[in-house]
């Protein structure tokens, strides 16, 4: 199993509440929507609209942004604990996880 490692993103953290009445149906609709047209449309840009690019980190062979809403948190995959531990020297952000199997 490969290493992980997790980022919290330079953006505010704006993971949606799962209480019915703290959340933003309006928002979540217009986001919606847009994702709709991007996808009818063949728009691959409508559809990236509100993502901002996970920056790189040398060493990571595959990176993902995690949960709901805007920032919040960010995965980068590693193939070797060394490689993942430079990651962790060179960027104070990073957050070490272990992969979890049964």
């Amino acid at each position: 199993m490969q290493p992980d490692v997790l980022a919290v993103t330079e953006g505010e953290h704006d993971t949606p509440s799962f209480a019915d009445d703290e959340r933003d149906y309006e928002a979540i609709e217009r986001s919606a929507a847009s994702a709709r047209e991007g996808i009818l449309n063949d728009d691959i840009l409508k559809l990236a609209e509100g993502m901002e690019n996970l920056p790189e980190i040398s060493g990571s062979v595959a990176k993902k942004y995690c949960g709901g809403g805007h920032g919040g948190y960010a995965l980068y995959l590693f193939q070797d604990e060394h490689t993942r531990n430079q990651a962790l020297i060179d960027h104070s952000h990073l957050k070490e996880v272990e992969p979890y199997c049964i």
